[in-house]
């Protein structure tokens, strides 16, 4: 299965960003892969791609080129609920980072 969006994007940073993702699953696998394209983003601006995970998940894993910084944060995912969870944050100054994400099930 292959879902893709763009959307016109970062208009703080400059006029005709755009910001496209791909996601392909294969079927019967747990395991995606994700592309983030940033086109006309100006140079020196730093692409994050920042991911939250369930605090103490341990069947997940996520690849990708580029710096990786990881750190225990909290998130809202309902008004009023707090939770904590790990951060993983992917950082390129190019324009595309690619994401490998697998679920192990054991």
């Amino acid at each position: 299965w292959v879902i893709e969006g763009r959307i016109r994007a970062f208009t703080s940073l400059g006029k005709g960003i755009f910001h496209q993702r791909i996601i392909r699953k294969r079927k019967g696998r747990a395991q995606w892969s994700v592309r983030d394209v940033v086109t006309n983003k100006p140079a020196g601006i730093v692409l994050r791609q920042l991911w939250h995970t369930a605090a103490g998940q341990q069947r997940l894993t996520l690849t990708a080129a580029g710096g990786e910084v990881c750190k225990e944060v909290f998130v809202s995912d309902y008004y009023g609920r707090k939770e904590a969870c790990r951060q993983i944050e992917y950082q390129t100054t190019g324009m595309e980072l690619h994401t490998s994400i697998h679920v192990t099930t054991s």
